[in-house]
């Protein structure tokens, strides 16, 4: 084989090679990946620093800080859905589930097949009382074939509203991790209930938990 063939081998080994990677980077690109801006390169070094600024921030709980930092991060990368779920989040530690609803919402539209997105939204829903909205928005993710525990909490939630001590408890034993659930337990959802002994004994339950937890047990 003379040096001329030898080199379109090689040359043609290269491009196979090359585009089997692109191929595999391609696939491996999660469903709500969100391709940058043609300019994100130009401006990668600004999108870092707002992104470290927001870290910090939510480091010592500066939520405020977190979130307008994040905001700025996002006018570098419009649409970014890693950005506009931290952006959801903040809202839900500042307690303002109202500009939650609506950054799940965009979310839930832009990505219609991503259930997460979904339970997020129904939860601040629920959070707003808007129950019979949090439902709808509760079955479509469940035939989305959601496994997020949350669904558990919320359905917890619409029984504990129509007073449904049993159920409500069956849908909180469902959430897999029970010791995380004493702040949970003490939301006003669950006041018209909070004396019956069954809702007692089982915050027992969950106080063990949490106690045998953090011993080590």
């Amino acid at each position: 084989m003379n040096s001329k063939n030898i080199t379109i081998l090689f040359i043609s080994l290269l491009l196979i090679v090359l585009g089997t990677s692109l191929l595999l980077q391609f696939n491996n690109k999660p469903a709500n990946y969100t391709p940058p801006p043609p300019d994100f390169e130009s401006n990668q070094l600004t999108y870092n620093e707002f992104i470290e600024e927001a870290q910090k921030a939510l480091a010592i709980k500066d939520y405020e800080e977190a979130y307008l930092n994040y905001k700025s991060a996002l006018k570098y990368y419009p649409g970014n859905q890693g950005i506009l779920v931290k952006m959801g989040q903040i809202k839900f530690q500042m307690k303002d589930y109202e500009e939650a609803e609506k950054i799940y919402a965009n979310l839930c539209k832009s990505s219609p097949d991503q259930p997460t997105y979904r339970v997020s939204l129904a939860f601040a829903l629920t959070y707003q009382n808007k129950l019979n909205e949090a439902a709808l928005v509760l079955e479509q993710a469940k035939r989305l074939r959601s496994n997020d525990g949350r669904i558990h909490l919320i359905s917890a939630i619409m029984s504990a509203d129509k007073k449904l001590v049993k159920e409500t408890i069956e849908h909180l034993k469902r959430y897999p991790i029970q010791k995380a659930l004493i702040p949970f337990l003490k939301e006003p959802f669950f006041d018209n209930m909070r004396e019956e002994k069954d809702f007692k004994d089982y915050s027992k339950v969950v106080e063990k938990a949490k106690k045998r937890a953090s011993e080590g047990k």
